[in-house]
């Protein structure tokens, strides 16, 4: 069975680079942005992630490992909490290499 995109996100890469994408502990995850989220937006993912479960969609929260080997993300937080509500102990990110 082919993958689907549920929603309009879109990773980009640079001429020479690789996509990668694999599961991360949600306990090596930190968030790139820290302002406030609309409880809206959050209830929406979190449907969307019960919905699906126990797979979860591609295309996934973005972002980049950090020194420390933990995962930042950058874009993908509202998808983060819904996880964490949902009982996911592993989150599917990607990143550029």
């Amino acid at each position: 069975m082919n993958g689907s995109f549920a929603l309009d996100k879109v990773l980009s890469i640079a001429p020479g680079k690789l996509a990668k994408t694999a599961y991360v502990s949600v306990d090596d995850v930190v968030l790139a942005c820290k302002d406030p989220m609309s409880i809206g937006d959050v209830q929406l993912k979190y449907e969307i992630v019960k919905q699906n479960a126990p797979k979860q969609l591609f295309p996934c929260p973005t972002g980049h490992y950090r020194e420390d080997g933990r995962f930042v993300i950058v874009d993908g937080r509202h998808t983060y909490l819904a996880l964490l509500m949902n009982g996911f102990t592993h989150i599917l990110v990607s990143w550029e290499e």
